[in-house]
């Protein structure tokens, strides 16, 4: 169950360095990422509609989710902090 959070990291780092400028909060997706796939792995045992995953494709179709999300709270979290760094008034 650790593997997932070693692997996305690998990634974040590999996407941090191929990027040339680190940009902000990149790390965002691959932490939900990694929590979605970890998440993905405890429930693989379950049956969802119907259907047994397994411990291979449930956590690989819960890491679309888990970047989506990772991404829309970036972005929120980008918007909030560009909104708290300029308030309007002139300098």
């Amino acid at each position: 169950m650790f593997y997932p959070c070693v692997y996305m990291f690998a990634m974040n780092d590999a996407y941090k360095f191929a990027e040339g400028e680190i940009p902000r909060l990149s790390f965002v997706p691959f932490a939900f990422g990694a929590y979605f796939i970890t998440i993905g792995l405890m429930y693989s045992l379950n049956i969802i509609f119907g259907i047994s995953f397994g411990p291979i494709w449930l956590p690989m179709l819960s890491l679309i989710p888990g970047l989506g999300v990772g991404f829309i709270i970036r972005y929120i979290l980008i918007k909030i902090s560009f909104k708290a760094n300029f308030s309007g008034r002139p300098s």
